[in-house]
């Protein structure tokens, strides 16, 4: 028994050593690979310290190339719209305020709201024949504002009678419109069939406003309400129009009340 025992004594013996020795076998080999893995990694972060400068400057050589075909196809936007412009919106519907007067005429295409910041270009948009408008945000006053001299233009620039203005503002915001709307009631002129401009100021009760928008010869102006097909003006950080994109608009002031007098007065 005593040499059975010593034999598997032996034996055990034998394997743990092979145990041990395959054990520190495998133990160098993983800290050699550790010691690779570490030096390559130490010679990846000194390479990519000495390209770091060289990559900060194709980076921002990049970035200004960028920036520099940004600025240049808004100059030619900004260049392409200042050609068409006068043709687009000419007399009373381009022109700004100061030395302001009616050209009645055909309805033109598009109509002035003020100018796009930092190019001497006028901002558009249609009316007339073309498209709805809405307009989203912005404060009472520069609502008021914006659309009183968008109509302003539209009846300056149309022959007397030939424009019809409905307006729904029931909580009477919207002091300088009523004002232009009300010169425009006093105006003794006939209206075969004339355009119509629907202005609401609120959801009108009891009206489809698809179904009003579908209707032919009106066009709604309207506010913070969802118009099928209508051009945008967003009043956020800037004002921006869905023609313009993000360029921003410097809106026109209220047209001044002697303008009004000066557009009603050219009918009668």
């Amino acid at each position: 028994m005593t040499s059975q025992r010593a034999a598997v004594i032996a034996t055990v013996r034998e394997q743990l050593a092979v145990a041990r020795s395959a054990a520190r076998t495998t133990l160098a080999g993983a800290e050699a690979a550790h010691w690779r893995a570490q030096a390559a990694l130490d010679a990846a972060r000194l390479r990519l310290a000495a390209d770091e400068p060289r990559l900060a400057v194709e980076r921002a050589n990049r970035i200004a190339a960028a920036q520099t075909r940004y600025a240049g196809r808004r100059a030619e936007l900004a260049a392409a719209l200042a050609m068409v412009a006068p043709a687009a919106a000419p007399g009373a519907a381009g022109e700004p305020w100061a030395g302001w007067a009616p050209t009645p005429g055909t309805p033109p295409g598009l109509y002035r709201i003020g100018m796009l910041c930092g190019y001497d270009v006028p901002a558009l948009v249609p009316l007339l024949g073309r498209a709805h408008l809405t307009v989203h945000g912005g404060s009472a006053r520069s609502v008021d504002g914006l659309i009183a001299g968008l109509l302003l233009r539209v009846l300056g620039s149309t022959p007397p009678g030939t424009v019809r203005i409905d307006v729904y503002d029931p909580d009477g915001l919207a002091p300088a419109l009523a004002g232009l709307v009300r010169h425009l009631d006093a105006g003794d002129v006939s209206r075969p069939e004339p355009w119509r401009v629907a202005v609401l100021l609120a959801p009108p009760g009891g009206v489809a406003l698809a179904e009003l928008a579908r209707t032919r010869g009106v066009h709604v102006i309207a506010k913070d309400l969802s118009v099928p097909g209508a051009i945008t003006v967003h009043f956020g950080q800037t004002v921006t129009t869905s023609l313009t994109g993000t360029l921003p608009v410097a809106l026109d002031p209220v047209p001044p009340p002697e303008l009004i007098h000066r557009a009603m007065s050219h009918g009668r």
